[in-house]
């Protein structure tokens, strides 16, 4: 068994012990537990990813067939949909939702990355699946225009972060175009990029290139002003990786909407 599939075994193991010894005794457990056994239920967030997220909550979706999810948002209190338990030593974040809302998810990038490598604990309706192929199907149709839009903020950002007075507004405008650094690596692969928290770490396990992207992008984000030559040398490598990639002619395109 590989690390991973073991990891996802005692996470799924920890989440069947929750759902049927502690989450019992809240009021959530009422309205939820006769639909239970019909749920797709996933393990996502850090322990899921990363054996170093041991130590943090374990993050549950509870995802129910629209029928199930009508019945049981018409009966329950909006705050039995979304469970904090605190227990020391077993934090727990469970949601309650319905396909759409995990539709939705798969819809961006970040959700669907995620949901790619959720534990799941049980699928009886085999739901996932086809549910992350035809999201990935739609990935795959919008990805010109996923390369087009994460390359503008890349050059918005940090040729704008200068000229801004605002400190929010400059902060907003580095920290979007950092992310699209980081982010068109993995597009120009031909696959959905994570959510800001592991988007440096999963780069470096994946692209050549990583780790020295995230220290540029770290490096051109540091001090009053951009770093221009940290900059020059991400924005070169980007370019460059998009150039492979095929995405030459839309780099034009996007630049002279720029200039």
């Amino acid at each position: 068994m590989s690390e991973v599939a073991a990891r996802h075994a005692a996470l799924c193991a920890a989440v069947r012990a929750y759902l049927g010894g502690a989450f019992g005794a809240l009021p959530a457990a009422r309205g939820l537990g006769p639909r239970l056994g019909g749920a797709l239920v996933l393990a996502v967030g850090a322990r899921a990813l990363d054996a170093t997220g041991a130590d943090e909550p374990l993050e549950v979706e509870v995802i129910l067939a629209p029928a199930e999810w009508e019945r049981l948002r018409a009966e329950a209190r909006p705050q039995d949909l979304a469970v904090l338990d605190p227990t020391p030593g077993a934090a727990v974040h469970l949601s309650i939702r319905g396909e759409a809302w995990l539709r939705d998810r798969l819809a961006e990038c970040p959700g669907l990355w995620l949901r790619q490598r959720a534990a799941v604990v049980q699928d009886p309706r085999a739901a996932l699946e086809p549910l992350v192929r035809q999201a990935l199907e739609g990935f795959r149709l919008r990805l010109a225009r996923e390369v087009e839009s994460a390359y503008r903020d890349l050059r918005e950002g940090f040729d704008g972060a200068d000229l801004t007075l605002d400190p929010v507004g400059r902060t907003a405008l580095l920290g979007r175009a950092a992310a699209a650094a980081l982010a068109l690596p993995l597009l120009c692969r031909g696959e959905p990029y994570p959510p800001p928290r592991w988007l440096a770490w999963y780069l470096a396990q994946v692209v050549p290139d990583g780790e020295l992207l995230a220290g540029l992008a770290a490096r051109a984000l540091g001090g009053r002003v951009v770093e221009r030559q940290a900059h020059a040398a991400l924005r070169r490598l980007v370019e460059e990786g998009l150039d492979r990639a095929g995405y030459g002619e839309s780099l034009v395109r996007v630049y002279s909407a720029l200039a």
